[in-house]
């Protein structure tokens, strides 16, 4: 069974040509519709210079430059993280996500919630500001999204930052209106 099948609905698969934003991008298939719909949702929400962090099974930094996507960044996510360290390390337990207090854990869950959320964070952080070096400006609206985004919004030091965790949704809205 299809989703046709189950709900009557046939589905429609986002790509680059349905979305209105111009892509400075090598490869315009290769972008994932995830990530272009958070960059149009982006602009149109939030203004020309955005840049998107969408905290998924991989963390993706875009980049919204005077109301063009020139392309991001693809980390791992969270979640890939944790996965991959409980795979290949025998005596690492299973952890809960809570934000930690500390940098300096004093249990392996503690260090482990620091290395994989904190250390993501500041990654995170060190690539935006990359990215403001190689733009040549800091004028950016900031934009984390995705499921985990809550967990290192408030480590991140920026303060021309917005959380919204709805983005790829009013994304898809934005574009389905645009179609009818």
């Amino acid at each position: 069974y299809g989703i046709l099948n189950l709900t009557g609905i046939d589905p429609k698969f986002i790509s680059v040509a349905d979305v209105d934003i111009e892509v400075d991008y090598s490869n315009k298939s290769e972008i994932g519709s995830d990530r272009i719909v958070d960059a149009y949702a982006s602009k149109v929400l939030y203004g020309d210079n955005c840049i998107v962090v969408d905290t998924g099974t991989a963390t993706t930094i875009d980049v919204v430059h005077n109301g063009k996507y020139i392309g991001g960044v693809i980390m791992p996510g969270i979640q890939t993280s944790l996965y991959a360290i409980f795979q290949k390390a025998s005596k690492i337990p299973k952890i809960s996500l809570d934000t930690p207090k500390k940098v300096i854990g004093k249990t392996t869950e503690e260090c482990l919630r620091s290395g994989i959320i904190i250390g993501l964070a500041k990654g995170i952080e060190g690539v935006i500001e990359e990215i403001f070096k190689e733009i040549g400006h800091t004028n950016f609206q900031i934009i984390f999204t995705g499921g985990l985004s809550d967990k290192i919004f408030e480590i991140v030091k920026f303060n021309n930052k917005n959380i919204d965790k709805d983005l790829m949704l009013k994304g898809l809205k934005l574009i389905a209106v645009k179609k009818v």
